[in-house]
């Protein structure tokens, strides 16, 4: 990802307007639970539809009623926007039967059009708590995060939100009207545009590499013109792929690392070294072929003995960084 190359000028743009475009933390995945209602819950009625989750058990005397209150009152702050829904996953999945979760559901006044308690398979909930959420795990200890999150009409997770005692509910109700209002940047019709060019931006940074390894191999053999030419495809490809990484983030935002232990390590131990490389590769790239197109050859040779192995790197971590960050 060497756009990584410009970094800190391309997340103060970033900044500027992250006031339209939310995270995406990741995707929830298809399911299939059981309301409150005892009816089968296929995750397809939220197509195409706003929603808050959480995750709670209704025999939790911590936080889980603060929660469930906290809820209610976005159901009601919520009462005029049609698309959104409200989804309660439980953690206590053989306690909370429909027949209990309909009684918790009359407590809290949930209205069982709009505001879902689900219960089900146990896998099923781990892999939506522990695996799409990352709010915790069901395995029976009942541990769960407070935290409310929002997600978007294309099953993107776009923000989490604190409930405990002194926060407010503010930031998620504008997030809501935001998506709500299309002001938050996540239009339907632009989804497989996003979603498709991380993956042309490491298709580039793959061939940025073995353009660099080819280039490599042509001048040991002493082909200069064919070295010359394919070190400029390099350049050009590395080029295209700084244009199609500020189109992605400006429109998905941040896109942060979901990964927890040793993995989270590996990662940002990679992306940091790869960022702090790739803001060298810019000068060492522009001055490596201006000195070679010059036929500046000592001086040329001598720069690029630095500037190959560290834009081989960034190239090559650029892929790697893709994998751990969508395909992992």
């Amino acid at each position: 990802m060497k756009a990584a190359l410009l970094a800190p000028l391309f997340l103060s743009l970033a900044g500027c307007a992250r006031h339209e475009a939310l995270p995406v933390y990741g995707r929830v995945p298809a399911f299939v639970l059981t309301s409150q209602t005892g009816a089968t819950f296929d995750s397809k009625t939220l197509e195409g539809k706003i929603w808050v989750a959480d995750f709670f058990f209704t025999t939790c005397m911590g936080p889980c009623p603060r929660m469930s209150a906290e809820m209610h009152s976005v159901q009601k702050r919520i009462a005029d926007l049609s698309d959104v829904r409200l989804v309660s996953f439980s953690v206590d999945p053989q306690h909370d039967t429909p027949t209990v979760l309909a009684a918790y559901a009359q407590r809290f006044r949930a209205d069982p059009s709009r505001w879902y308690m689900l219960t089900g398979s146990p896998a099923t909930l781990n892999t939506l708590d522990r695996d799409a959420f990352k709010m915790g795990n069901v395995d029976g200890t009942f541990t769960h995060s407070t935290l409310f999150a929002l997600v978007d009409r294309s099953g993107l997770i776009r923000g989490y939100f604190h409930t405990e005692e002194g926060a407010t509910l503010d930031p998620l109700i504008a997030a809501i009207h935001g998506l709500e209002v299309g002001q938050v940047s996540t239009p339907a019709a632009g989804l497989q545009t996003r979603s498709s060019l991380p993956l042309v931006n490491a298709i580039l940074n793959g061939t940025a590499a073995v353009l660099l390894v080819w280039g490599y191999t042509l001048i040991r053999r002493g082909r200069k013109r064919t070295h010359r030419n394919v070190m400029l495809a390099a350049f050009t490809v590395s080029t295209i792929f700084l244009i199609c990484y500020l189109i992605y983030h400006a429109q998905a935002g941040v896109v942060r690392f979901a990964g927890t232990g040793p993995i989270r390590t590996l990662y940002f131990a990679i992306l940091i070294t790869h960022t702090l490389l790739a803001a060298a590769v810019p000068p060492l790239a522009i001055v490596t072929l201006s000195r070679g197109l010059r036929s500046r050859f000592d001086r040329h040779r001598a720069i690029a003995r630095w500037t190959l192995p560290i834009w081989l790197y960034v190239s090559v971590t650029g892929v790697v960084v893709y994998w751990m960050l969508y395909r992992m």
